[in-house]
């Protein structure tokens, strides 16, 4: 699916200045994290977005799988 939860963290996940918490080059490492963690922040990114699960995968067909590097 093209890390697109994962990414989705990436894109999501801030501190209280605004300020990302993780980089694009941490969707590996996100990846390797077991679920008991992935999963909560999976679950507020989608809902902070609006996102459904059904968006998740609409999302997934739809990602070519490119990183944006740019907005790290």
């Amino acid at each position: 699916q093209a890390e697109i939860r994962e990414r989705l963290v990436v894109a999501t996940a801030k501190d209280k200045k605004g300020n990302r918490i993780f980089r694009y080059d941490d969707i590996k490492e996100l990846g390797k994290c077991g679920a008991s963690i992935l999963e909560p922040m999976i679950n507020v990114a989608q809902k902070l977005n609006g996102f459904s699960q059904g968006d998740i995968e609409e999302l997934a067909k739809n990602s070519n799988g490119t990183n944006d590097k740019s907005s790290s």
